[in-house]
């Protein structure tokens, strides 16, 4: 959103005074369940003290959501800040399975901060599908087969199609042809494939030569899942996390000795937690919670391990961490675990890995930041992992075009903690299935009966599953203030709210986009942005000295929206719907998107300390107007430009500069006009239309200095 670019400098200003940009580290967990971390879970069996310290020095969040509740949608979803149901791409990727989800025209997170002059690297497990060649340099299709196919006839699938791979060619669309520098890591799952071999930048140098030997792995209650595929003689089932680290700790070392002035960007993705658990040797026994136990304590030192590798080399100031899950806790490892040492990774929700009931996506999320970050601070608003793309797009001032991270909404004002609102409207959810959900403040609606990944009817889940309140349903609606466990399907008690989310997730289905519409920054000419008066992305429709006069008016999704006809306009006195803001400014600029159907007439006015405008922008199906007020006589400064459109965002900008106003609208207009008025203090604004369908969002106010003339 322009709101979101132009005005950047208010959301950091503590880090604005020069070209310095915060480096950003992503902590990206497997299969870690939010009760899995004691700062979450007070009831946990393992102690997890690097964790608990950074929540402690930073914000933990509480309704934090994976976009999937499975590995290779969530992660194609961090990356690109769209939700990966909208490519039709069920399950995840296994073996030398492609191609890449992300095509190469699509904005990624690492390429967008890579043109922002950052230094992107990814360390660890990749699993958005990669591209393999054969000896003739045709792309190797290994779907993964139906989940009914014989395990022998899967094993011999995914090991013959890793058996046709010519490791001396290079993988055409591997992490490094999608925005990063640096990539060091695996395919898919580093432990539990078809093929266990490290891939370096696009090559993988030491390729497998022999199927594993199972029968040298730990056996345990959680070393199943391991497949029977071809392995390298460098790779170590035990240590790939260690051996990940490594590779973090030596470019965090390498970068700070040779760019110590270029900002960087490291994903760290972990094999921990996912199964098997098998925990490297020195953390073997560490806990008295099992394999697993020990597997989540040996997540945590390696966060501990990276944050202490920040601070030792003088950046961790200038640092934002962010660790968190790419969904809940597997089935398997609950249910062990929860059996033989009485932990519980899902605890308090209901649902594991795979289902859209909380569980299975609302994850642990703690950000970092010291000096701006307040310390210990808990943040209950709703957020979910699509939204790193946004947040770090107005951390570093990059514009976001309005065809990419289209599920993407900045949370970086919670994070910095200068709002204690809502950032989003809504938020959606997704299953192994493409099953979905929405979120919209206390009521969760699933389109879907059961749990829409694993079956709770029979096996060891029964047991897991309460009696269906609203058997006939054919969704389910939860109200999770009251009801966190989601127990009690309301389905039947509120159509209404049924019906409210059922529309707007067909509505984000339909549009391809949860997030707001972007409009692209535009060039001032009078002025350069300062502080923000008044930023208001309708997030909620009661807002401190915002008021909403004449008319019905609604707010969703981020915008304000109201009808008129003949008998409303008669019975306001011939006046239109308006929108008031009573931010007084002087110098400044006024920035919002406006939308109509059926409009005989759009005005902007900014008032003084009399009845009368000191400015006016109209609009109407004919042309535009600029013109103020004298004595009470209106004064006409301009007649011409852009004519109102039907169903069409037009951006408007207004800069206000002692005397002189420039008007910006839509992608062409600009015009520059002159009156003694303008200099006057500006007490109030509104923005109003007559007849039809008005709909208005991202309005700000900003101050400004005026621009040199050098």
């Amino acid at each position: 959103m322009r709101s979101l670019t132009v005005f950047l400098l208010a959301s950091f200003a503590a880090v604005s005074t020069a070209t310095e940009k915060p480096n950003i580290v992503f902590i990206l967990a497997d299969d870690l369940g939010f009760g899995d971390i004691s700062c979450y879970n007070s009831e946990s069996k393992v102690t997890t003290p690097h964790l608990d310290r950074m929540a402690r020095e930073g914000m933990r969040f509480t309704d934090a959501h994976s976009p999937s509740t499975v590995c290779t949608p969530t992660r194609y979803s961090i990356l690109t800040g769209q939700m990966a149901f909208r490519l039709n791409y069920p399950g995840v990727f296994t073996g030398v399975g492609g191609p890449c989800l992300i095509t190469e025209d699509r904005l990624t997170l690492p390429e967008m901060l890579r043109n922002e002059e950052y230094e992107t690297a990814m360390f660890g497990k990749w699993h958005i599908g990669l591209s393999f060649l054969d000896e003739h340099g045709q792309v190797i299709d290994d779907k993964e087969p139906p989940k009914e196919t014989d395990r022998a006839i899967k094993a011999n699938l995914g090991v013959e199609a890793v058996r046709r791979v010519d490791f001396s060619r290079a993988i055409p669309d591997a992490p490094i042809h999608r925005g990063f520098d640096h990539f060091f890591g695996t395919a898919c799952c580093p432990t539990s494939d078809w093929l266990y071999a490290f891939i370096d930048g696009d090559r993988i140098p030491v390729p497998p030569t022999e199927v594993i030997d199972k029968a040298k792995l730990p056996g345990h209650e959680w070393s199943f899942d391991c497949r029977p595929g071809l392995v390298a003689p460098d790779f170590d089932h035990e240590e790939v996390d260690m051996v990940f680290l490594e590779k973090s700790l030596d470019f965090l070392d390498q970068h700070a000795r040779e760019k110590p002035d270029k900002p960087f960007f490291l994903f760290h993705s972990l094999q921990a937690v996912h199964l098997p658990s098998f925990p490297g040797k020195d953390f073997q026994g560490k806990t008295e919670a099992g394999p697993h136990g020990d597997f989540i304590f040996q997540f945590d030192h390696i966060v501990g391990q990276l944050l202490a590798k920040i601070k030792a080399l003088g950046l961790d100031e200038n640092t934002l961490v962010i660790v968190t899950s790419d969904n809940g806790p597997e089935v398997g490892t609950v249910l062990n675990m929860r059996a033989k040492y009485g932990h519980d990774g899902a605890r308090p929700w209901r649902g594991v890995k795979r289902d859209n009931w909380e569980g299975g996506h609302r994850v642990p999320m703690i950000v970092r930041w010291p000096g701006m970050i307040e310390a210990g601070a808990v943040a209950d608003q709703t957020v979910c992992l699509t939204d790193v793309m946004a947040t770090c797009a107005e951390l570093v001032g990059a514009d976001l075009p309005n065809d990419a991270a289209e599920d993407s909404v900045s949370v970086l004002p919670v994070i910095l903690g200068e709002t204690n609102q809502e950032v989003r409207d809504f938020t959606l959810h997704q299953t192994i299935s493409l099953a979905l959900a929405i979120r919209k403040g206390k009521w969760k609606y699933l389109d879907h009966q059961g749990s829409g990944g694993n079956n709770y009817d029979r096996g060891k889940l029964a047991k897991f599953n309460p009696p269906n309140t609203a058997p006939d349903a054919p969704g389910q609606l939860y109200d999770l203030d009251v009801d966190p466990g989601e127990t009690n399907n309301l389905y039947f008690e509120n159509l209404e709210i049924v019906k409210q989310l059922k529309e707007q997730l067909d509505r984000s289905v339909e549009s391809g986009r949860s997030a707001p519409e972007r409009v692209a920054s535009r060039e001032l000419i009078l002025l350069e942005p300062g502080k923000v008066i008044v930023a208001d992305d309708f997030a909620e429709k009661q807002m401190s000295k915002r008021v909403f006069l004449r008319g019905e008016w609604t707010v969703a999704n981020g915008v304000a929206s109201v009808v008129q006809d003949d008998e409303v306009y008669k019975k306001f006195n011939n006046h239109g719907p308006i929108i008031r803001y009573d931010f007084p400014f002087e110098d400044g600029i006024i920035n919002f998107d406006f939308k109509g159907n059926g409009m005989r007439a759009f005005h902007c006015t900014v008032n003084g300390d009399d009845k009368w405008g000191l400015f006016r922008l109209g609009m109407n199906p004919t042309q535009s107007r600029l013109w103020t007020w004298v004595d009470g006589e209106g004064v006409n400064l301009f007649d011409g430009g852009p004519s109102l459109k039907d169903d069409e965002w037009v951006s408007v900008t207004i800069e206000f500069c002692g005397d002189t106003v420039a008007v910006h609208v839509g992608d062409e207009f600009q015009k520059t006009v002159t009156h003694s008025n303008f200099a006057k203090p500006k007490l109030f604004t509104g923005v109003r239309h007559a007849f039809g369908s008005f709909n208005v969002r991202n309005f700000s106010i900003t101050e400004g200095t005026p621009k040199s003339k050098e």
